[in-house]
């Protein structure tokens, strides 16, 4: 699975991610581009409002960071 996390966070918060999703592709970008939106599975955060979320599981798997 590919995951981009677009959400602001630590370090130490970034590591935990990546320790627990060893097998999965992790992308972190504050701001992702329109090729990076549409190569994930998995959004976590709030991605500029000019991307196109339309991108098949991506709309559906989008998580927002409240």
């Amino acid at each position: 699975m590919k995951i981009l996390i677009c959400a602001p966070l630590q370090d130490a918060e970034i590591k935990k991610i990546q320790e627990y999703f060893i097998n999965d592709t992790v992308l972190i970008k504050r701001r992702p581009t329109q090729e990076d939106i549409d190569q994930v599975d998995v959004i976590v955060g709030n991605p500029h409002l000019d991307l196109n979320l339309n991108h098949r599981v991506c709309a559906l798997c989008r998580l927002l960071n409240n």
